[in-house]
């Protein structure tokens, strides 16, 4: 059966449970492991850019699906600069003395960003970072994870049900295709993010 959407997704994990007493747990394992995903990817199929970021003042929220920040450059000035990233200890160590001026660091606090010296005008940026998926409720629900490598779905909730179905013999085997899957997709991305190989003309 393909696992084109979330009513597949839930009918192949209770298929592969073979448990009907867990068949009310399955949205559940679904869940849990989505987020451990979350928690866990960054591949390029992540990345998003919002080519329109406003910095206009010393914090700016972060994205409501923001997971982590790739980097941040500022385009209204010419020519265009990366923002350079230092830990929240460092900002508060810095803030004293930085005053009011072109921003030129930044971190993350809670779930703000917080920029270093404070902006003296409005600077128009471009944020690259990683953005979570929506977790799906609707039947016809789907995302590209579950599209390209519907595996790591099932494998990964098949394991968020072993709390409750212990000592069953296929958990090492559930595990082992989970973590192959995972270690597979961050390869397919490096190797994209890399380019395609240098390639000699022959002689």
């Amino acid at each position: 059966m393909a696992l084109a959407n979330y009513a597949n997704l839930k009918t192949a994990v209770g298929t592969w449970l073979s448990r009907s007493d867990q068949t009310a747990n399955i949205p559940d394992f679904i869940a849990l492991c989505h987020h451990k995903l979350m928690r866990v990817l960054r591949v390029r199929e992540m990345e998003t850019i919002n080519s329109a970021f406003t910095i206009a003042a010393e914090t700016v929220a972060v994205p409501t699906d923001w997971l982590e920040t790739r980097k941040i450059y500022v385009t209204s000035s010419s020519p265009r600069y990366d923002l350079q990233y230092v830990s929240p200890d460092k900002i508060v160590e810095w803030n004293a003395d930085a005053g009011t001026g072109v921003p030129r660091f930044f971190t993350v606090v809670g779930g703000e960003f917080q920029f270093i010296p404070i902006p003296d005008a409005t600077y128009t940026g471009t944020l690259v970072y990683y953005a979570s998926l929506a977790q799906m409720s609707a039947d016809a629900d789907t995302n590209w994870l579950l599209t390209s490598h519907p595996d790591l779905y099932l494998y990964g909730s098949l394991l968020e049900a072993t709390s409750l179905i212990q000592d069953d013999p296929r958990i090492q085997l559930w595990q082992q295709m989970y973590d192959r899957g995972l270690a597979e997709l961050t390869r397919q991305s490096q190797h994209a993010k890399a380019g395609p190989a240098m390639q000699t003309r022959p002689g």
